[in-house]
């Protein structure tokens, strides 16, 4: 499966993230319909949204069950908070991209 083929989920929402997402979407990488972002908070979202066109929710978990490629986008203390929420919707093939520092992320415990 190629890029252009894949759905690619950021878990988090800020200007790391954004900073991502606008850089995949300028230089062509993906469509905006490829990209979910995840955030708790819903202005964020709206904003994102009507900013790039991609696609928003609230649910980390909704995020992860549907992405080909999941990146954690979130500062080391929301660690603790985010991880078991996603190690139940991860899956094993998931590449890991991890923005938060040494701790590891496993979609196995």
């Amino acid at each position: 499966m190629t890029l252009q083929q894949m759905t690619v989920s950021f878990i988090g929402s800020g200007v790391m993230a954004e900073a991502m997402i606008k850089g995949l979407i300028t230089q062509k990488l993906l469509n905006a319909d490829q990209i979910v972002a995840a955030d708790p908070n819903t202005d964020r979202g709206a904003e994102l949204v009507e900013r790039y066109g991609l696609r928003y929710t609230a649910d980390n978990q909704e995020a992860a069950y549907g992405a080909d490629i999941l990146i954690l986008a979130i500062k080391p203390q929301m660690l603790a908070h985010v991880v078991p929420q996603l190690r139940r919707v991860a899956h094993a093939e998931h590449p890991r991209t991890n923005w938060a520092g040494d701790h590891r992320v496993d979609s196995d415990g």
